[in-house]
């Protein structure tokens, strides 16, 4: 019944949320969980009548002796069972099975490298003593045995090692002299690069562009340039796979050839100037009525 999907999916989709909070509770779960699971209150001609999102953790995935979906809900220790038509499910990926996987799962090596770089970064710049040291030891009657060099490296680990001692003054006597050698390691020099490995990873794998994050320069003239690549390169593959989703509940229990489609045009909306440009030329070439630019820009229509 689209009038009825219409006004859940713009007005109201159950008693408790708005349309913004009920679609961002969704987004939000596919994008964490890997799963959106929506109730779907039906009337009794089986249309709509309110669209409830369900907490994913709380949702088990089941198949009868048939080898028919259904779906337990578990709510304050009670476990309801409803049939698909019941239950709209939406999966983020997929892999051999009906549950979905969260993107955040593509994500887990970068993650576990970046923990791992944090290790690194505590043991290597906390440790006490951060870079290599010269000692010049004076000439004396007695030859400087290996021995010798060995006890003084470890009376100098000893007392300047670890990160108790990182702040600690460096102190020679007997004419000794301590000098420090910068030969960074390849992994010393790439540290601060790959620190920001799992930050970049993660981007990708959301497919944000990292200008949006403050990593690197935007190569846009214009916010709209900018917008049009986020939205086609980063929102749209998950707003086409809702979309299709929610198109299911066009089709049962009635077929329709109508769809379900985001209105993406404020993202993309150009500024004052360009806007009335663009209407001018369109009211002049019959692309627009007055009543669809009014349409567009909220006012009253004439």
């Amino acid at each position: 019944d689209l009038p009825s999907l219409s006004y859940l999916l713009r007005k109201r989709p159950n008693f408790y949320d708005a349309p913004f909070t009920f679609k961002q509770t969704i987004v939000t779960d596919l994008l964490i969980n890997g799963n959106a699971f929506i109730f779907v209150g039906r009337n009794p001609d089986g249309s709509p009548k309110s669209l409830t999102p369900l907490p994913p953790e709380s949702v088990r995935i089941c198949f009868d002796d048939n080898g028919d979906v259904y779906y337990e809900y578990t709510y304050h220790g009670a476990v309801y069972k409803y049939r698909p038509d019941y239950v709209l499910h939406i999966p983020a990926y997929r892999y051999g099975t009906i549950r979905g996987v969260s993107p955040l799962a593509y994500a887990y090596h970068a993650a576990k490298l970046g923990l791992n770089l944090d290790e690194y970064t505590n043991d290597s710049f906390d440790g006490g003593i951060h870079s290599k040291l010269l000692i010049e030891v004076p000439q004396t009657e007695k030859k400087f045995e290996k021995e010798d060099a060995q006890k003084l490296k470890e009376r100098i680990l000893d007392a300047y090692g670890g990160r108790e001692h990182a702040n600690d003054p460096f102190i020679v006597a007997n004419g000794m002299k301590a000098s420090a050698l910068n030969l960074a390691s390849n992994s010393d020099a790439q540290l601060a690069e790959n620190r920001t490995y799992s930050e970049r990873e993660v981007a990708k794998i959301y497919r944000v562009p990292l200008f949006m994050l403050g990593k690197d320069d935007s190569k846009f003239t214009n916010q709209e340039q900018a917008n049009t690549f986020f939205l086609q390169h980063t929102l749209s593959p998950w707003l086409v796979r809702v979309q299709q989703y929610l198109d299911r509940l066009l089709t049962y229990p009635f077929a329709s050839d109508h769809y379900v489609e985001f209105d993406t045009d404020t993202m993309l909306r150009a500024d004052y100037k360009s806007r009335m440009e663009m209407y001018t030329k369109g009211l002049t070439n019959g692309v627009y009525t007055p009543n669809q630019i009014f349409e567009r820009e909220n006012l009253p229509r004439s």
